[in-house]
Parts: C-alpha cells; sequence; structure tokens
C-alpha cells in the first residue's frame, strides 16, 4: 500500500488568564494544517464557564467568532497568537526530530 498523506489530530485544554481554550490541532506531514479552539470564562469548581467565542486557524488564515459582550476581544486573541507559536514550535521540533 502506497501511504499518501499522514494526519495527526491532538485534542488539548489551556487556561490563561482570560478563559480556558479547548484546541484540537491537525498536523498534516509534519505541517500545521489546522488549529479549533473554542473558548469559555473560567468555571466554578471545574465546570466549564460560559461561552466566549471561537478561533480557527486554517492554513494560514485566521476566522474569529465572538460574543459580543462589550468586553475587548484583543486579550483573547494574544492568547491564541501564543498557543499556535506554541504548537507551531512543537510541531518543528516533532518534524526535526523525525528526520
Amino acid at each position: 500500500m502506497n501511504i499518501i498523506k499522514t494526519m495527526v489530530t491532538r485534542t488539548a485544554e489551556e487556561t490563561t488568564a482570560h478563559g480556558v481554550f479547548n484546541l484540537e490541532y491537525t498536523v498534516s506531514d509534519n505541517v500545521l494544517e489546522r488549529i479549533s479552539a473554542t473558548i469559555r470564562k473560567t468555571g466554578n469548581d471545574g465546570m466549564p464557564g460560559e461561552y466566549l467565542g471561537s478561533i480557527v486557524y486554517e492554513v494560514s488564515s485566521v476566522n474569529l467568532n465572538f460574543m459580543n459582550m462589550g468586553a475587548s476581544f484583543a486579550p483573547l486573541v494574544e492568547d491564541f497568537e501564543q498557543l499556535l507559536r506554541t504548537i507551531q514550535t512543537n510541531v518543528a521540533e516533532q518534524a526535526a526530530c523525525a528526520e
């Protein structure tokens, strides 16, 4: 059998000062293809908090979808950018180890 493409999907959760990010990201042949982040407020007693929005990165395009609650979205976007850089670094390190 001729394997044409290998795709790996990972799920993760990261809590920042601004919310809880539930992440799902896909790596195809050592290239980051997609990240989907659902963002909620930090809840009480381990329960999920209020839905804030989502951010999707797909092949260098970023789409934002936030609830209009009168608060600035900039801190959430900054948190996502940091998570994106972390994932990109991890993918690059894993690709280097695979070679």
